[in-house]
């Protein structure tokens, strides 16, 4: 007879939860990549759970939603700390601004940052077949362009200028530009 682990143990949902939630464990370092032959399922039951767990994600999102909505940063600062994103003090948050809905409690805003009109912010990608699951982290005083898209973290005081892509990790300083977003000019050291 086979355990009933040996038999789950096989399913892909099963072994993406089992390591998203020890990622997740583990201080979200870095990207996760999942296989994902199910497409969007694998990312549902990934960041939904079952039961209570099912429950305050759907709270977190509706929290999100209503945040997306209001009109003022403040407001928006409120529901997007009850949807689980981190925020620091004096961030704005401009209209329009759209957090990844999938698993808004990956990203994390430091003290002093600037969201720009209707920009957002993913913490999730489909890259051929696999699902890619990253924290991202919009540093101290980083200020992201109107319309660009983040989907890594930024560094101190870095800017993303508008309408750009943001796909790999921006530097202390740096100003990135262009889709994908490249680094345009640089205050800090060379390392």
């Amino acid at each position: 007879m086979t355990s009933e682990t040996e038999t789950t143990g096989n399913d892909p949902r099963v072994v993406a939860r089992e390591r998203y939630i020890s990622w997740l464990k583990g201080g979200a370092p870095g990207r996760l990549h999942l296989a994902e032959p199910d497409g969007q399922k694998i990312c549902c039951s990934v960041t939904n759970g079952r039961g209570l767990l099912r429950l305050k994600t759907a709270w977190r999102r509706f929290w999100l939603a209503v945040g997306m909505y209001v009109t003022f940063s403040s407001w928006k600062v409120f529901f997007f700390r009850l949807s689980g994103v981190a925020i620091g003090k004096d961030v704005y948050i401009a209209h329009g601004v759209k957090l990844d809905w999938q698993a808004p409690w990956l990203i994390t805003l430091e003290d002093g940052c600037t969201i720009g009109y209707e920009a957002v912010i993913a913490v999730h990608l489909y890259y051929r077949d696999k699902l890619i699951l990253r924290r991202v982290n919009i540093g101290r005083g980083a200020v992201v362009g109107l319309r660009a898209i983040v989907a890594a973290s930024m560094g101190q005081n870095s800017l993303l200028s508008p309408g750009s892509v943001l796909l790999a990790d921006a530097p202390d300083g740096a100003t990135m530009g262009g889709v994908p977003a490249k680094v345009l000019d640089w205050a800090g050291e060379p390392s």
